[in-house]
C-alpha cells in the first residue's frame, strides 16, 4: 500500500492529539460548546447551485428557515468572541458567512464587525474574519510548524471535527506580481527563497500557486494553505526556485491565456550568488527557530509519526524510513548553515 491509500486518515484526530494541543492552548472540544463547522453552515444549509463557476470564488451561505439561520448566527458569534475577546465598550457582529467555493472542503468565510462605543454618542468599528474548515491533519501539522519556522504565531483554534483559522490579510502574491517589479525589491527576494527553503524543510507542496500566500502588512509572505503536504517531492532551493507566478496574455477577442512564468524570467532580478546566501541565511534561520523550540517540534513530529501517510510518503518520496527520519535529516542538513 502507498501513502495516498491513507490519505483520508488526516480527516479525522485521535485523543493524543487533543490532549497536546489542549496543553498549546488550543484545542476545544465541541462538548463544551465550541462551534463546528456544521453549527457555524447551519442544519437545512442551502445548496450551491450545480453549474455555479469558480470564477465566483465565494458564495452566500444560507438556511432553509429563520430558527436555522439564527442558531447559525448564534454559533459564529461564539466563535467570534473566542478569538476576538471583544471588551465591555465593544460589540460584535456577524456580517456575513461565505462558502470559499475554490476550496475542496468548502471552507466557510465568517465576516464581523466589531463596534467600539467611545462614548454615549461616539462609536468606532472595523472588520475582522474568520475561516471555519473541515478537520484536516495537514492545516493542524504543517500550520503549526510553518508557524514554528517562520517564529510567528499561529492564530488557529480547532476542536474534533472543525479548525478555526484568523483571516492573513494582504494581497496575494500572484496579484501583486501582476503589477510590476515585484522582484525587484531584495524584500521580496528574500521573501520567495524563504517560502521555497521552509516548503523544503517541511514537505509542503502547492508552494507554486500564487494565491496560497499572502504578503502582509510587514511585507512578509504568509501562506494561508497547508491541504498538500508529503504529496509530492519538493526540491532542494539551489536546483530551482519555487515559481508561483504566472502572466496572462489578452486577445482582441477578449479572450485571455495564462501562461507559468519561465524560469530564466523568475531568477533573472537576482544578483549573483545572491540566492545561494539567502538559502544558506534562511536555512541557519529555520534550524535556529526549531532548536529553539524544540520540545514542541519533537512533539509535533511524533503526533505525525502515528500517521501511516506521513511515515509512507518519507520513504516513497526521500527514501527515509518514517518521519521521524525525515525531520531528523532536514535539522541535520540545516545546522551546518548555522
Amino acid at each position: 500500500m502507498t501513502s495516498a491509500d491513507f490519505i483520508l486518515e488526516l480527516n479525522s484526530i485521535n485523543k493524543k492529539i487533543c490532549n497536546f494541543f489542549k496543553g498549546q492552548g488550543i484545542f476545544f472540544s465541541e462538548n463544551y460548546g465550541f462551534a463546528s463547522y456544521h453549527s457555524v453552515e447551519g442544519d437545512n444549509a442551502v445548496e450551491i447551485p450545480d453549474g455555479t463557476s469558480l470564477s465566483n470564488k465565494v458564495w452566500p451561505v444560507d438556511n432553509q428557515t429563520p430558527r436555522d439561520l439564527a442558531d447559525a448566527v448564534h454559533a459564529c458569534e461564539k466563535v467570534g468572541r473566542r478569538f476576538f475577546s471583544p471588551r465591555e465598550n465593544q460589540d460584535l457582529k456577524v456580517l456575513s458567512r461565505h462558502y470559499m467555493i475554490e476550496g475542496g472542503t468548502l471552507p466557510i468565510k465568517v465576516t464581523y464587525e466589531i463596534i467600539t462605543h467611545k462614548n454615549k454618542r461616539e462609536q468606532e468599528s472595523y472588520t475582522d474574519a474568520l475561516y471555519i474548515k473541515q478537520m484536516n491533519l495537514n492545516r493542524l501539522f504543517l500550520g503549526t510548524l510553518y508557524n514554528l519556522a517562520m517564529s510567528r504565531d499561529y492564530f488557529m483554534a480547532f476542536s474534533e471535527y472543525s479548525i478555526v483559522e484568523r483571516e492573513s490579510r494582504g494581497s496575494t502574491i500572484q496579484e501583486l506580481y501582476q503589477k510590476g517589479d515585484f522582484l525587484k525589491n531584495p524584500r521580496m527576494r528574500r521573501e520567495l527563497v524563504k517560502l521555497h527553503v521552509a516548503s523544503y524543510f517541511l514537505g509542503l507542496n502547492d508552494m507554486d500557486n500564487g494565491a496560497n500566500t499572502v504578503v502582509d502588512q510587514w511585507q512578509r509572505f504568509d501562506v494561508i494553505d497547508f491541504d498538500k503536504a508529503f504529496w509530492d517531492r519538493v526540491n532542494h532551493p539551489q536546483e530551482g526556485l519555487i515559481n508561483p507566478f504566472v502572466y496572462e496574455i489578452k486577445h482582441s477577442n477578449k479572450e485571455r491565456e495564462i501562461f507559468p512564468l519561465p524560469d530564466e524570467k523568475l531568477v533573472r532580478p537576482f544578483k549573483k550568488g545572491e540566492i545561494d546566501l539567502l538559502v544558506h541565511q534562511e536555512m541557519g534561520r529555520i534550524y535556529a527557530n526549531m532548536t529553539k523550540n524544540f520540545g514542541l517540534f519533537e512533539g509535533l513530529v511524533d503526533l505525525m509519526s502515528d500517521f501511516a501517510y506521513y511515515n509512507l510518503a518519507a520513504k516513497e518520496l526521500y527514501g527515509e524510513k518514517d518521519i521521524f527520519s525525515y525531520f531528523s535529516k532536514r535539522m541535520d542538513e540545516f545546522s551546518e548553515h548555522r
